[in-house]
This record gives structure tokens, C-alpha cells and sequence, in this order.
């Protein structure tokens, strides 16, 4: 995979170029749509027109100088509150790994491309941990509990190009719903 990337001419690889138009481009054109329907409900009708021009300004491009902007922070967090915007973005997310994986894969007879992975599980007390996640309030959102399974050695290739020994890999397990479901926890 990685012999497809040439940091002369700033070139990504097929996977990368793949994730990029099939996730990550249209969730940034749903989220922008939103924003642009919440700017329209903007009392404020300056800051409502200001706010539309930045982003008319950036529309064929990356949109990374209007969500790098702390000051569009609130813009992008009231969209993302949005719960059809919501689905939109994991249907989006699913559908788009589903296809990068199905395409990418040794199965399809794309070379070096995605494979089922053995694991063996050896865990001892000593590999599990527990992390309490909070929110910016400091209320606790949940606890991840986290364990280290160790397996066989194999040698992985990093896009660089250079190889790493993975002896052992971690297993998270996320909560599926969270009481208090507020922060920046996206789950």
C-alpha cells in the first residue's frame, strides 16, 4: 500500500483517496448543509450573511479554514446536535467503510489489502485497566474497560513503508448508550 504514496506530489494512496470521497467529503457536505439551514434560522441576520459568505469562500475546497476557526465552533456543535444529521453522518460513515473495505481487500485481489486478522486471546489481570471518562463539567460519562491481548508476533507494514513487529493489540469496550449523553464524546 504504501509504494502508492509519493510525498513529492502530495498523492495519497487509494485507501486514503477512497475514505476521503466516500466519508469524509459527504459528511462534510451534510454538516455544511446543515450549518447553512441553522445560519438561515439566525436571528442575527449579519452574523447569519458573514457566516454564509465563509462558507461560499471555501465551497470547492477543504472547509478547513472555516472548521479550524474556534469561532465557528458554535455553528458546527449546534449542527451536530441535529439527530437526522446524526444518522445521516453514520449511514454515510457505515456504508463508506463497508465499501473502502470490500474494495480494498486481499479477497478482491487488491495486493496488501485488508485481511481477517487471527487473534489469540492470553489476558491476565494484569492487561486489563479502566479509564472514567467525564465531560467538560466534570460529570463521569462512563468507564472504559480496556484489555491487552497479547498473540502470535507478525510483522504489519506502515504506509512509510517501514515494518512493525504487533504482538499484542487492545480490545475497548465502549458503552452502546451513555446516561448522561452530552460533551464531545461521539460514540
Amino acid at each position: 500500500l504504501s509504494g502508492n504514496i509519493s510525498p513529492a506530489s502530495q498523492t495519497s494512496d487509494p485507501i486514503t483517496t477512497a475514505v476521503r470521497e466516500t466519508i469524509i467529503q459527504p459528511q462534510k457536505d451534510n454538516l455544511i448543509e446543515q450549518i447553512l439551514k441553522d445560519l438561515a434560522a439566525l436571528t442575527d441576520r449579519d452574523l447569519a450573511e458573514q457566516k454564509r459568505k465563509e462558507i461560499e469562500e471555501e465551497k470547492d475546497k477543504t472547509f478547513s479554514t472555516f472548521f479550524g476557526n474556534p469561532a465557528n465552533r458554535e455553528f458546527i456543535d449546534k449542527a451536530l446536535e441535529n439527530p437526522e444529521l446524526k444518522q445521516k453522518l453514520e449511514s454515510i460513515e457505515i456504508a463508506g467503510y463497508k465499501n473502502v473495505h470490500n474494495t480494498f481487500s486481499a479477497a478482491s485481489g487488491y495486493p496488501g489489502g485488508f485481511k481477517p486478522v487471527q487473534w489469540e486471546n492470553q489476558v491476565s489481570a494484569s492487561d486489563l485497566r479502566a479509564t472514567v471518562v467525564k465531560n467538560d463539567a466534570g460529570d463521569e460519562l462512563c468507564t472504559l474497560n480496556e484489555t491487552t491481548v497479547k498473540t502470535k508476533p507478525f510483522t504489519l507494514a506502515k504506509q512509510d513503508g517501514t515494518q512493525v513487529q504487533i504482538s499484542s493489540y487492545r480490545e475497548i469496550d465502549f458503552p452502546i448508550k451513555l446516561d448522561k449523553a452530552d460533551g464531545s464524546m461521539h460514540l
